[in-house]
């Protein structure tokens, strides 16, 4: 189980704007959850890709078996990769997934542009899958990059051009592969608590 699927849509639930719909938005996570627990159970062996998630899935079926399979980033993001300045800044995702939508817009509206204040040529790259279902976030100064999946040259690019990494990040679910691969390409990051949750990263340190 790559990601709980019923701890991103209860987070989508509780953000929900629209108050009087979200008692029918509730029965569906407690659907999503009651089907996926129930899946669960019929395997022979669960596997989670954070002891966090493991602790969650057993959590939510107390009797489950869950092996733990850390995920990881390949090699060629460390290649020849030397320690880099740049006042570029970069978020990575797939767009199709409602956290890193989210993420994109709180780093757009509300981040991004006090580092602006402060840093005026500061720039903000977001690079990814399905970036057209944030088009509206473009400007001058926020470039959007649509990277096929398989693109690994132009996710190492991204990577090399940028300064930091920022992952204001609060729906849960799955590892970060962001935060390891901006790691293995010696950037710093700034995430939130929820963002480096199963990775065990300390802060300064790691």
């Amino acid at each position: 189980d790559q990601t709980i699927e019923y701890q991103v849509y209860q987070h989508f639930v509780e953000n929900f704007k629209i108050w009087f719909m979200k008692p029918l938005l509730w029965i569906d996570v407690l659907k999503i959850k009651y089907w996926e627990t129930h899946f669960w159970k019929k395997a022979a062996r669960t596997v989670a890709v954070s002891e966090s998630d493991a602790k969650k899935m057993i959590d939510a079926a107390p009797n489950l078996s869950v092996s733990i399979v850390p995920n990881g980033v390949g090699e060629d993001l460390m290649d020849d990769v030397k320690l880099h300045f740049s006042k570029t800044i970069l978020f990575v995702g797939n767009y199709d997934w409602m956290q890193n939508i989210e993420a994109a817009k709180i780093l757009v509206k509300e981040v991004f542009p006090n580092v602006a204040e402060q840093i005026k040529d500061a720039k903000l790259m977001i690079v990814g899958q399905n970036t057209g279902k944030i088009a509206d976030l473009a400007s001058d100064k926020i470039q959007l990059v649509d990277l096929a999946i398989e693109d690994i040259e132009g996710i190492k690019r991204a990577f090399r051009k940028s300064g930091i990494l920022v992952a204001p990040l609060y729906g849960p679910g799955g590892t970060r592969l962001k935060v390891l691969a901006a790691m293995a390409a010696k950037l710093p990051v700034i995430t939130t608590n929820i963002g480096i949750e199963g990775i065990e990263a300390k802060n300064g340190e790691s």
